[in-house]
């Protein structure tokens, strides 16, 4: 069963910090920071990835296939820094793009053991995860309508509105 608390919560805040990224910088931090906007984004959107299959890890775990999953951490220990050490020229864009193209591929060998250890039906998972996930689409479409919409010049007032629009759109 999935955990109904991890991912009606966390996909959408990560999707909508993703969304909202240059305003939010903005306002914790400053101008300054602009160059973490897209790091901030992209590593958003793998943690919104990531949630999802961390239930697949959870449930190998519950089956007892521990080793699987500590030998895959183990491995993905071992090349993320060969990765971020080819990236790092390119800053730290470079470095969340090199996360991007490592790490979902060890996610999704968890997804593919998972299919064969414990069962796990792609589509069932997909159905279970579709609420959750179909909310978080419409939240995004919300969100961007308000931004299209509304046009506003200040910061705090944009992010209000924005945050607002996706939350109703996810909760409705």
């Amino acid at each position: 069963r999935l955990d109904d608390a991890l991912v009606p919560r966390r996909v959408p805040m990560l999707i909508g910090i993703a969304l909202t990224a240059p305003d939010l910088v903005h306002i914790a931090v400053g101008d300054r920071w602009q160059d973490a906007v897209m790091p901030l984004r992209l590593l958003a959107l793998y943690g919104a990835f990531d949630t999802v299959l961390q239930l697949v890890t959870r449930g190998l775990v519950a089956a007892g296939d521990v080793r699987f999953t500590a030998r895959l951490g183990m491995l993905l220990a071992a090349v993320m820094p060969m990765a971020f050490f080819v990236s790092v020229r390119w800053g730290a864009t470079g470095i969340a793009v090199a996360w991007l193209t490592v790490a979902p591929p060890f996610r999704l060998a968890l997804l593919q053991r998972a299919r064969r250890r414990i069962g796990l039906d792609a589509r069932d998972y997909g159905r279970a995860l579709w609420p959750a996930l179909s909310a978080a689409a419409i939240m995004t479409v919300a969100v961007l309508a308000a931004r299209v919409a509304m046009s506003l010049q200040g910061v705090v007032l944009r992010t209000v509105v924005e945050v607002t629009a996706g939350a109703t759109a996810y909760g409705l």
